[in-house]
Parts: structure tokens; C-alpha cells; sequence
């Protein structure tokens, strides 16, 4: 799940109505407004959404193996980019999904309309909602839905683990591995996989809401596979010792940093953390190409470093409408710009 940045917006706001002394009160909140300044309670003023929301971005669609596999899957170049575009549009969505029912609850506390109850936190918001306001048939029905949908989540993120093991790092050290093994494989991946977030599902109880959790981890986890990523694509100089070195040490980085906030030493904004991160892994880098460069036949620069941003923007399209993948891509960033200027 992408991590979005209003939900967080909105969720601190909530938390931060309901504690005492605080001077956000359930009559007061800014709950639909996402420019922010720097000494809003919730704690990402808009300079860091838009400096930080990037890097987490890149890496989510461009990088994680979950995206990447079924994008390789797609029968053709045309469908492989449509189907990043369409995901664009479902992301629309979560912003109205999770983020209103908690305006709308805030709202209903309002006019007490629960006779005077209220969620103790924002993390309590929505099983609030579900057990004061659905009939009970419609209840088992939500939380039926809710299942399925986390187990299809881990299901696809176990899969993509599991490929990930079996062949970029068993079969590419033994090629002559056979499809039995690799699927032996797969499966002890799967299990492990499973186990290890058991093991360490009780660990975000340490934040004061999963989403925030989620955020962080991921703000310390993508900076250097963004800037890997971007310098591998856009910079013809760009070598692999030093991709490997940046990833090395950008791990250490965001590894330091999640321990300085875990020990509270350092609660400071996740998505500032993630642009500076992203910023010393493009300084590293950069440093490392230099110091340790290496030579590339064209033929084989060619298909992986983007010689012209508006390559895409030529030749033809193929399809009708939204089938038409420039027209499709201008479609989502209108959506965007109107949804950032009407809830700005």
C-alpha cells in the first residue's frame, strides 16, 4: 500500500483533537486542507509533502518488485504502461476512502450524534464507525471485505518475495537450478516470509498509528533505491560498484536514523528525512561513480539509460481515449492538480 500523505494529515489531526490540553479541539480541526505550515500539529507542512512524497513514490512504482513483476507480466509496451496509469486513478481514491470517514466522524462527534462516545484515537476511528453505525449484517459483510483485501495484499507481496528469491538471487548464481527446486524454494520464501511479519507485527504497535509506521519504515527504506533508480536511468556515467556502495550505505543511513527515532532521540518529520536521505545517497553516488568508473558498449547503455525525456511523447500512442497512454497519463495529472487546488 502507498503510503498517502493526507491520510497521515488527517489521521494526526484526529489524534491530536482528542488529546487533552491540545489547541485542536473537535470543533476546530483543519481536517480537509493539505497545505500546512510548518507549525501545524501534524507535522508535514507542505514544503516536506512535496520534497519528500517523491522519493517514496519512485520507489513504490518504479521499484518494488510488486509493481515491477506484473509490469513485466503486461503482453506489450503499450499495456505496460497502462497499467501503472490506471493504478494512478485507484490511488485517487484511498484519499476519500480512509481519509472522510474520519472527517465525517469528527462531524458526528460534533452534533453528538453517538451520545457523547467518541474514538479514543485516530487508529480507533474506523472499527468506531463500522460498530456504531452498520447493522450487523453489514458488519460481518465490511469485515469480510477487509480480509480479503489484507490477505490479497500479503498474498501478492509474498508472491513477488518469493520470485525475487527464487530467481534474481538462487537461479542467478546457479542457472542450472531445476523448476522443481525453484518452486521448493519459493514456497520455504513464502513460509519465512510469513513468519518473520508474525514476528514482527507487534513492533508497530510502537507508533501512535500503523499508517505512521508504515510511513516511516518506508521513508527510511527508499531514498537510496530512488536515487539508485533515477542516476541508473538518466546518467550514462552512472556505474554499479557505485549503485552498490549506495545502497550500502544508504541502508546504514536510514538503519540509523529508525534507530534514533525508535529510541526517541529523534522524532523528526519522516518525509524531510526521506529527501535529505535521497539527497546524500545522490551525493554518494555521484562521489563513487567518479572514484571507481566503468565503461559500457553503447548497444548495451542503450535499452536501460533514457537518452531523451520526450521519447515517450513521439510516435504513435496506439488506442482510443484513455487506451491512449499520453492522453491517459494528462488525465491523471489534471485529476491531481484539481484535487490539489480544491482541498489545498
Amino acid at each position: 500500500m502507498l503510503p498517502t500523505a493526507p491520510l497521515s494529515l488527517a489521521a494526526d489531526s484526529l489524534r491530536l483533537a482528542r488529546v487533552p490540553g491540545s489547541d485542536i479541539g473537535w470543533g476546530t480541526g483543519n481536517f480537509l486542507h493539505l497545505v500546512r505550515d510548518g507549525k501545524d500539529p501534524s507535522g508535514l507542512p507542505w514544503y516536506s509533502i512535496i520534497l519528500g512524497y517523491p522519493v517514496i513514490g519512485i520507489w513504490y512504482f518504479c521499484c518494488d518488485q510488486t509493481i515491477v513483476q506484473r509490469v513485466l507480466a503486461a503482453k506489450d509496451e503499450k499495456n505496460a504502461r497502462l497499467g501503472p496509469l490506471f493504478c494512478a486513478f485507484l490511488k485517487i481514491w484511498p484519499v476519500f476512502i480512509f481519509v472522510l470517514p474520519g472527517v465525517i466522524c469528527v462531524a458526528l462527534v460534533q452534533k453528538n450524534a453517538f451520545e457523547g462516545a467518541a474514538p479514543q484515537n485516530a487508529a480507533d476511528t474506523y472499527t468506531f464507525l463500522i460498530t456504531h453505525l452498520l447493522p450487523v449484517g453489514l458488519k460481518g459483510l465490511v469485515a469480510a471485505a477487509m480480509l480479503a483485501a489484507a490477505m490479497q495484499t500479503c498474498s501478492a507481496a509474498l508472491n513477488s518475495t518469493a520470485t525475487l528469491v527464487a530467481y534474481d538471487l538462487f537461479k542467478r548464481h546457479k542457472p542450472g537450478l531445476a523448476d522443481h527446486k525453484l518452486v521448493l524454494i519459493g514456497k520455504v520464501t513464502t513460509v519465512v516470509g510469513t513468519v518473520l511479519a508474525i514476528v514482527c507485527s507487534p513492533f508497530f504497535g510502537h507508533y501512535t498509528t500503523l499508517f505512521e509506521g508504515i510511513n516511516k519504515l518506508i521513508s527510511y527504506v527508499a531514498p537510496p533505491i530512488t536515487a539508485v533508480f533515477l542516476l541508473g536511468v538518466f546518467w550514462k556515467r552512472a556505474s554499479g560498484r557505485s549503485a552498490f556502495i549506495t545502497l550500502l550505505a544508504g541502508i546504514g543511513l536510514g538503519f540509523l536514523v529508525f534507530v534514533l527515532d525508535w529510541n526517541h532521540l529523534y522524532r523528526g518529520d519522516f518525509m524531510l528525512t526521506a529527501f535529505v536521505l535521497c539527497a546524500i545517497c545522490f551525493a554518494i553516488m555521484v562521489a563513487t561513480t567518479f572514484l571507481f568508473p566503468e565503461s559500457f558498449k553503447a548497444e548495451v547503455a542503450a535499452p536501460l539509460v533514457w537518452e531523451d525525456w520526450r521519447e515517450p511523447l513521439r510516435g504513435r500512442a496506439g488506442g482510443h481515449g484513455l487506451g491512449n497512454y499520453r492522453l491517459a497519463a494528462m488525465a491523471v495529472l489534471a485529476i491531481f492538480i484539481g484535487l490539489y487546488l480544491f482541498f489545498r
